[in-house]
């Protein structure tokens, strides 16, 4: 009995969670009337455990061992019952504060694991009272990014709605932000395709004429992310190829006739491949 008390927790911070916890402990076993006693007895001293039971219809078990040994299970409804009224959950404003809804969680399920974590929480249904309506809503709409609860607020009387009503709200707002967040990310990375295309194709050339002997260095750049780490050049006219490595340059210490032509960058980082435009 010792460490079943040590286990569970503080009953005056609420009823309800020490019923969950001791349900938990005591899963599969019986328990008697007298166990309540020496529990309850423990916890809130020998006064105080007269008071629940009589409180509770068990008046003959009091000063008595008359009912230690029947079975606690027809008296169990009326204990909690009493339990529940002398000792209400006690709300921590901290542990309610609405969880993120996060980038792929389904708001759907979402707004059903809140709903779960208040009611173990409170030991009330969030959904019950008006108070428990406003303070359960607002705690979802305040964890949302900011365009959801932007798009919530102006929601008229959304306090008001009804469960069904409200949940469909935030499923919509949520999916509707997914939405827009995906294809601005598509956008975004089009957008960084072409400059990225752009740039592999802006390579280092010589605006003059180029004579036999002169030295010429061509140069592959590109802002991708990742970062680009191999890199292969190719002449389209003499269809030569340098192998793919580190080195973004590829230079002419003496050019001669057979380096004439069309060139081209291959380049590649972990999530793509690209190719520049041509030279000549």
């Amino acid at each position: 009995m010792l460490g079943l008390v040590e286990r569970l927790p503080d009953i005056h911070e609420g009823a309800g969670k020490w019923i969950r916890a001791l349900e938990e402990e005591t899963m599969g076993k019986l328990l008697a009337v007298g166990d309540l006693k020496a529990l309850l007895a423990r916890l809130l001293g020998m006064a105080r455990m007269e008071e629940v039971l009589m409180k509770s219809g068990l008046q003959a078990a009091v000063n008595t061992p008359y009912l230690d040994g029947a079975s606690f299970d027809q008296f169990r409804p009326a204990m909690w019952r009493t339990l529940r009224e002398d000792y209400p959950t006690k709300i921590d404003p901290k542990s309610l504060k609405g969880e993120e809804v996060g980038d792929t969680v389904n708001p759907a399920n979402y707004l059903h694991r809140q709903l779960k974590r208040w009611k173990l929480e409170t030991g009330r249904n969030p959904e019950g009272d008006e108070l428990m309506t406003t303070l359960f809503r607002t705690s979802i709409v305040e964890a949302m990014p900011p365009p959801v609860r932007s798009r919530l607020e102006d929601v008229v009387g959304l306090n008001s709605k009804t469960h069904r009503e409200f949940c469909d709200h935030v499923i919509h707002a949520v999916e509707k932000y997914r939405k827009e967040e995906q294809k601005l990310k598509d956008q975004e990375k089009e957008t960084q395709r072409k400059l990225t295309q752009l740039q592999l194709g802006e390579l280092t050339k010589k605006q003059c004429d180029i004579t036999e002997g002169s030295s010429v260095n061509l140069t592959c750049r590109s802002n991708a992310n990742p970062p680009v780490d191999r890199y292969a050049w190719h002449q389209i006219a003499g269809a030569r190829s340098w192998s793919k490595g580190p080195m973004q340059n590829i230079s002419f210490p003496s050019i001669q006739a057979l380096h004439g032509g069309q060139y081209y960058c291959t380049m590649w980082n972990p999530l793509e491949q690209e190719i520049s435009t041509t030279v000549y």
